[in-house]
């Protein structure tokens, strides 16, 4: 219980979690349907209804309808699930028919509305591709706002793209194979340090920082507590995320057998972070899943702190 307590504390305090709600953003509600759908889960899973593992769709359709990138998740966890025999198969109905019913009622409206490119979630994330696809987009992107002619005609390669991409797919993706692969390791390594970006502390689509607008009167600017916290905060970040990719092991390893609102947890967290690896990395779109990633590398220590209590006993023991 210690172990939940200090994590639920680390949620609370986190300062990106409190600096997103002095504004009205598509992130705070999407982070709130996330836990909601993961709790509705757990709560179903715990009493083996069919009816509350349908309203957890549910949760999962709205989280999908505020943010597109989670519209393929809970068909997919179902799926696991069942593989796993964590639900039976008419829990795994229900759970479908729950995330499926309101998305698809909203793509049959746009199938009645005039066809349009770049306003659509999937034209989003065709733009998102590409700009996820250039290392130095940000760099190049405020540089050209100030006339930097070479970052200007990086800009118009890249609005060339992004324009190929929504209106013929096909020859959009071949462009940036193309581009990839005239300088395979660069854009490697570009994708490998991707996870650890999204998971970063800086916000680079606003104002940087834990700010994505201007704040004034930040107590983390001017009260000394909170300019505590931030600084532990972000001393802590990069273990974090070191320990939320330990934790993935621990749950998903296959002889284990944790506790199934857990493997969810993990699995969305391992989702979102393939998304947005494949898309556009930015510590912003993190930000929903931060509780989840607090949570999981609380775990991961205390897995840890447990081997090292077994440890020492044993070597007690041989000595003995």
């Amino acid at each position: 219980m210690r172990w939940l307590a200090g994590a639920g504390l680390l949620m609370a305090i986190w300062p990106h979690s409190v600096s997103m709600n002095s504004f009205i953003l598509s992130e705070t509600l999407f982070g709130f349907l996330c836990l909601l759908s993961l709790f509705l889960l757990t709560y179903a899973l715990h009493r083996r209804s069919v009816a509350w593992v349908t309203v957890s769709g549910l949760g999962f359709a709205l989280g999908a309808l505020t943010n597109a990138v989670l519209l393929p998740f809970a068909p997919l966890l179902g799926l696991y699930f069942a593989y796993r025999r964590y639900i039976s198969a008419r829990m795994l109905a229900g759970l479908l028919a729950g995330a499926m019913i309101l998305p698809a009622a909203w793509m049959v409206r746009n199938a009645l509305l005039p066809p349009s490119y770049g306003d659509s979630s999937a034209g989003r994330a065709l733009d998102t591709l590409v700009i996820g696809s250039w290392p130095d987009y940000y760099q190049t992107y405020n540089a050209s706002l100030k006339n930097n002619p070479a970052a200007v005609a990086t800009m118009t390669r890249v609005v060339q793209e992004i324009t190929l991409i929504n209106y013929d797919p096909r020859a959009g993706a071949t462009e940036i194979a193309q581009r990839m692969g005239n300088h395979p390791l660069e854009y490697a390594r570009w994708y490998l340090r991707k996870p650890a970006l999204l998971w970063g502390w800086n916000i680079r689509v606003g104002v940087g920082d834990i700010y994505v607008y201007p704040t004034s009167n930040s107590p983390f600017k001017d009260n000394v507590v909170y300019r505590t916290i931030i600084a532990l905060c972000h001393a802590l970040n990069p273990l974090l995320f070191i320990l939320m990719i330990a934790g993935w092991i621990i749950v998903l390893w296959p002889q284990q057998r944790p506790i199934d609102s857990l493997v969810a947890s993990t699995l969305m967290l391992v989702f979102v972070t393939a998304i947005y690896t494949a898309l556009q990395s930015e510590p912003r779109y993190s930000i929903a899943c931060r509780p989840l990633e607090l949570m999981l590398a609380t775990f991961a220590f205390y897995r840890g702190s447990l081997w090292l209590a077994h440890k020492k006993t044993s070597n007690r023991s041989k000595l003995i």
